[in-house]
């Protein structure tokens, strides 16, 4: 339990400091630490679901989206990866 606890602090810490908001990064950490395991498990759809989670979230996160994007190409899924790439896009 404390391994798991450290994990989603450290977790919580990178997504605080891409968003600068505490409440956000409590927010989003267990559905990103998910959604990493599952990517590097080869599990993209279940990645896909929760970087989906974690986007509702954090919507204007551009690291979330860009291993959403990531994700999604790597099931095929380039219609669900573009409008993402292009929000990413318009964003700047």
């Amino acid at each position: 339990h404390t391994m798991i606890r450290h994990l989603l602090n450290s977790a919580a810490c990178v997504v605080f400091l891409a968003t600068g908001s505490p409440a956000v990064a409590q927010a989003v950490a267990g559905p990103y630490l998910a959604a990493r395991q599952s990517a590097k498990a080869n599990d993209f759809d279940t990645a896909v679901g929760f970087y989906t989670q974690a986007l509702a979230k954090d919507p204007g996160n551009a690291d979330l989206m860009e291993d959403t994007i990531f994700a999604q190409v790597a099931l095929g899924e380039m219609a669900r990866a573009l409008p993402i790439a292009k929000l990413i896009e318009s964003n700047g």
